[in-house]
């Protein structure tokens, strides 16, 4: 019991760790608006392909995750995004990603605290890793069984969507 709870007591504290820095890490960002707001300029320029000062949304769409949100940074909706609107999308796009990355890191620790807490399974060498609420396991299982039980649980908890199984049966 005391290696299974140094196993995933260490990675569930060290994921709590790795969220309880998200605030000084969005702090961080927002100090250090004059380099984000080179950085910004820089990459306006890149997408403004026409070099009009404006960004049309073909322009903006060889940027990741901005021609979703094309739209909604267009606040006097001429169907173009200025510096400014450029730069309101990209701190949304910023927030986001942080937000993504605390959301995936509590449902990893949320796994890892619902498989320990079950006395099915072994979770000795059992690695999970989640991303948009995908989950991946991967490592070794003494049984079918085992690794159905392990599938049970993390498809029960909060935020996984879909999970990837790369479990492997011991021989």
């Amino acid at each position: 019991m005391k290696t299974r709870l140094r196993t995933y007591l260490l990675p569930l504290v060290s994921a709590m760790l790795q969220l309880a820095t998200l605030p000084a890490l969005a702090q961080e960002q927002s100090n250090d608006n004059n380099y984000s707001q080179i950085s910004s300029d820089r990459r306006f320029r890149e997408l403004d392909r026409n070099g009009d000062g404006y960004l049309s949304e073909s322009e903006a769409a060889s940027q990741a995750g901005l021609a979703k949100i094309f739209r909604s940074v267009d606040a006097n909706r001429d169907n173009r995004l200025s510096r400014e609107e450029f730069a309101q999308g990209q701190r949304r796009l910023e927030q986001q990603a942080i937000a993504d990355y605390a959301s995936d890191s509590l449902t990893t620790a949320r796994i890892k605290a619902a498989l320990l807490k079950d006395s099915q399974v072994s979770v000795l060498g059992i690695s999970v890793e989640t991303s948009a609420g995908q989950v991946i396991l991967s490592g070794f299982v003494d049984s079918e069984k085992q690794a159905r039980r392990i599938r049970e649980i993390v498809g029960q908890v909060d935020g996984v969507r879909k999970v990837r199984d790369l479990l492997v049966l011991k021989d």
